[in-house]
């Protein structure tokens, strides 16, 4: 198994389970995870419906994503960029979470 495939399977097994909180990977999905916009869509909508949102966690997300996450202001957002991820992206992301690089990792092509 790659490294990438391997910290994913992590994270999952970490988080997967709790109801309050989302996992997206990628423009696409992959790994049985839906699409990054899917999760923050999915967590957008529980925050508007007055549920709580604990976390979401997004795998090398589109850059265009980054608007919506402004309304997701309280909730714990971490972000996982591999080196197919510019300093750009890295950038527009930090402002809303945790963004976590890892130059040995490719999360999508």
């Amino acid at each position: 198994m790659n490294r990438s495939a391997a910290l994913v399977e992590e994270v999952v097994a970490r988080y997967g389970a709790n109801p309050y909180g989302f996992i997206g990977y990628g423009a696409h999905g992959s790994m049985s995870l839906p699409s990054a916009q899917e999760a923050v869509l999915k967590a957008l909508g529980r925050v508007k419906s007055g549920f709580r949102v604990q976390y979401l966690i997004l795998f090398a997300p589109p850059d265009s994503l980054h608007t919506l996450l402004e309304s997701l202001r309280g909730v714990d957002i971490d972000i996982y960029l591999g080196r197919e991820s510019s300093a750009e992206s890295a950038d527009l992301f930090a402002r809303y979470g945790i963004v976590r690089f890892y130059k040995i990792c490719e999360f999508e092509r």
